[in-house]
């Protein structure tokens, strides 16, 4: 089902569809500007040019309407009178006449009837004494009356004629090519209390047109200003020559209404008896001028579900410096709304949270000699942005209406202005790249915005201690550095959900008892805005930073946290805030065009073959050739950390500057592996009978099926990635902890003793094929054994280990192929 406002209404009104049962209203706007009008030359060419005159003050009249109209007082034609008090006035038909003077909080001046002939030329001057009308007195709620308030002689009916001037001088306009303006139409999207939450505009211009409805007086009055029609539901509104129109005027009642702002109202509900859907308002005036200043009106009798007492609108009026009056600002709003069936098959509407509004602002009026006559006022938002994280001004912040595409920038003072349109309830809110890296929205501060007016609002950060709670809650963070940032695309845009890869060779005892650092040894995934972020960085420790999405890398990124500051790219940045700003830009496939090379040797410079070499903190892993030989292609520019590993020889690490087109080459012996002196323990067989291999890999099918451990065969490790060492197949047990120690790099595994004991972590037993080999403390399972020799293997911790396997506290075994 639809819901629309559908007009002529010019500019402001709109439609709204509420789609099927599961759709929320949403308000499209029409916009329209249409053709412009023309007046129509009529044959006859009856005139008559008038000369108003001021006799109280001895000057000409200016200001106000001279009106033609006929002896029973039907206006015939009208215009404004130049600076001279000069008009001419035209007659399509010969007859009997009268002139009138009208001006907004003047009495009314009238000559006598004259006869005006065929294509006859009249000349005339009206002399008079401009008197204004007192300011009325009357209380809210008297003068009542229904029907045609001209009619009555009370204070109702002296509002009204006051309003009635106003609005034929709107009429007039709209009908003369006379003005020319700039309006700004809008479409927004209010929550709940008439926020703006989204807001789109659009510039108009051409020949001045006040809005109006698409449906006559007489049909608004017969069939109400809501219909439904094939489906679709239809809201009109109040116009100018509808408030005018005979059929309004007696289907309304009228009574007084104050505001305590010095304006007094002529408000009007429809009668009692009237049961199509109507409207009630109030047509605002200024108390001591009698200019009028605005309508504010609502939906009556409306479709069952729809009684939202914020549906409805208002319009605002504008006298020039000619005495002409313009309408300079309206808007329309529904609130958003779903159809619902019911059993009688007639249709109820459920609202739900939020409004459509559509309106417009006029920016200006000239007349046809240029002339400005009408500018409206911007609104002007000025305040300043404080960083409490650093006590002083945050500087380069953007300061954006809520919803809207106005923005601007804080300067060196922190401080910013926003001038506009604006019109309305706005959230104000701000943005910093520090901010947006740690994750942080500033809610919304609520603003009220008017024309001509500024408004100044103080916005701040939260304190450091906030800031870091809400984005690192854990305590034992306290201390430590964080990283935060954003993944990027070339152009800076955001990239949501990019892979980082991080790395660190040593891990302090604290932050491993930190499940949250457990991500420093794999990958983060950005965040729907790109953002990522680590707490607890290593200090005095490489960390290895690189980001990826695609096809796209980023650079590699080697931080390392020292006292007071942080060495990047090999220089030495202090830092005055504990948490540091790393962006990664990923980079376009043409754009990774770097290379690493270099040959793997033992300490006599022989190639050692099937050695294990990686760039830590990437998915690059590949094993040397029958001459020791690796090659990577397709890399991005930055610090890579490359790490090589071969059973029997120490792990050796290098760090690596790469460049765009380049290639780095380690050429031997820089890649010189150092042998490991290996000296196992006595090696106890407790195992009788057959091997291992002989009787089906010991009894691990049997045990598998008990679920005490992990139990993983070769096709599942294989199936989860391609690993490099047998520590990559412990890193998802249950109950392990892997993690590798600075200096030689020694791969660590603890696992908790049980529950015999809170002695804290200890070092599990590893088996080969049923035989003990040690625990983990003292053998590197790295240097000793091989992947690919690797069939299956069995985790245990605390009380689950089998008898056979129990040392004291838990075991890995390991059945080879």
């Amino acid at each position: 089902m639809k819901q629309h406002v559908e007009g002529d209404f010019k500019d402001i009104f709109v439609g709204c569809e509420i789609g099927a049962m599961s759709r929320v209203t949403r308000v499209v706007p029409v916009l329209v500007f249409g053709l412009l009008s023309t007046i129509s030359q009529h044959a006859s060419a009856q005139e008559v040019r008038v000369f108003l005159f001021d006799s109280a003050l001895v000057s000409p009249v200016t200001g106000g309407f001279a009106v033609l109209v006929d002896p029973e007082g039907r206006e015939i034609a009208r215009s404004l009178n130049d600076a001279g008090g000069l008009v001419a006035l035209r007659a399509p038909l010969a007859g009997r006449f009268r002139l009138r003077y009208e001006r907004v909080g003047y009495d009314l001046a009238e000559s006598e009837l004259f006869d005006l002939g065929v294509g006859e030329t009249l000349e005339r001057t009206l002399s008079f004494a401009m008197r204004p009308i007192e300011p009325g007195n009357a209380e809210a709620g008297s003068s009542r009356a229904c029907g045609d308030p001209a009619n009555g002689n009370g204070e109702a009916a002296t509002l009204w004629r006051e309003i009635r001037k106003a609005l034929a001088a709107v009429s007039w306009v709209g009908n003369q090519d006379v003005y020319l303006h700039r309006t700004l139409g809008f479409q927004r999207t209010l929550d709940s209390t008439l926020r703006v939450t989204d807001e789109v505009t659009e510039q108009l211009s051409g020949y001045y047109r006040p809005p109006r409805s698409a449906v006559n007086p007489d049909q608004l009055a017969a069939d109400g200003y809501i219909s439904v029609r094939d489906g679709d539901v239809f809201f009109y509104a109040p116009d100018v020559a509808v408030l005018r129109h005979q059929s309004f005027l007696e289907k309304h009642c009228y009574t007084i209404a104050r505001d305590g702002d010095g304006r007094v109202g002529l408000e009007f509900t429809p009668l009692a008896e009237t049961t199509v859907t109507d409207v009630r308002g109030i047509l605002w005036v200024d108390d001591r001028s009698w200019e009028l200043q605005g309508l504010e009106y609502a939906y009556v009798n409306v479709p069952e579900g729809l009684d939202d007492d914020r549906m409805g609108g208002t319009v605002e009026f504008a006298l020039l410096a000619t005495g002409a009056w313009i309408v300079h600002g309206w808007e329309l709003r529904l609130p958003a709304a779903q159809p619902v069936e019911q059993e009688d098959r007639s249709t109820k509407y459920e609202l739900s949270a939020g409004y459509q509004s559509s309106g417009g602002n006029v920016l200006e009026i000239i007349d046809l000699s240029g002339t400005t006559l009408y500018t409206s006022g911007f609104a002007t938002l000025t305040g300043a942005v404080y960083d409490s994280t650093r006590f002083g001004p945050l500087v380069g912040a953007q300061v954006v209406l809520h919803g809207t595409s106005h923005a601007t920038t804080t300067d060196d003072q922190g401080r910013f202005i926003l001038s506009g349109p604006f019109v309305g309830e706005y959230g104000v809110t701000f943005y910093h790249p520090y901010l947006d890296s740690m994750g942080f929205d500033p809610p919304p501060v609520a603003v009220t915005l008017r024309p001509g007016e500024t408004t100044t609002v103080e916005l701040a950060t939260p304190n450091l201690d906030d800031l870091l709670w809400a984005v690192c809650p854990d305590p034992n963070l306290r201390g430590f550095p964080h990283i935060a940032g954003v993944v990027r695309d070339p152009d800076g845009v955001a990239v949501p959900g990019a892979d980082i890869f991080v790395s660190s060779p040593s891990v302090p005892e604290m932050l491993r008892r930190i499940r949250r650092f457990d991500e420093l040894q794999g990958v983060l995934s950005a965040d729907e805005r790109g953002r990522y972020l680590i707490c607890g960085a290593v200090p005095r420790s490489r960390i290895s930073l690189r980001a990826a999405q695609g096809e796209g890398r980023s650079d590699f990124v080697t931080l390392m946290f020292v006292q007071g500051g942080v060495w990047s790219a090999g220089s030495y940045h202090r830092m005055d805030r504990i948490v540091w700003a790393q962006d990664l830009v990923l980079r376009p496939p043409e754009r990774l065009t770097a290379m690493l090379t270099g040959v793997v040797t033992d300490s006599a410079g022989v190639g050692v073959q099937l050695a294990d070499v990686r760039l830590l903190g990437t998915d690059h892993a590949t094993k040397t050739d029958s001459t020791g030989r690796f090659t990577f292609a397709g890399l991005p520019s930055g610090f890579a950390h490359l790490e090589v590993r071969s059973v029997g020889y120490r792990v050796l690490e290098r760090e690596v500057e790469l460049s765009e087109n380049d290639s780095v080459d380690f050429a031997p012996p820089l890649l010189a592996l150092e042998p490991l002196p290996l000296r196992l323990r006595d090696i106890v067989v407790e195992a009788e009978g057959p091997t291992a291999r002989r009787r089906g890999l010991g009894g691990f099918e049997e045990r598998s099926r008990s679920g005490q451990g992990t139990y993983l065969t070769r096709e599942q490790f294989m199936s989860r990635g391609n690993p490099i060492v047998p520590s990559d197949l412990l890193r998802t047990a249950r109950g392990l902890r892997v993690y590798r120690r600075g200096g030689l790099g020694k791969t660590v595994i603890t696992t908790s003793r049980g529950s015999t004991t809170f002695a804290g972590p200890c070092s599990p037993s590893v088996f080969l094929d049923n035989m003990y080999l040690g625990d983990t403390e003292s053998i590197d399972i790295d240097v000793m054994l091989n992947v690919e020799h690797i069939q299956a293997l069995e985790v245990y911790n605390g009380a689950t280990v089998p008898a056979r396997f129990n040392r004291g506290c838990g075991a890995i075994v390991f059945w080879t192929r």
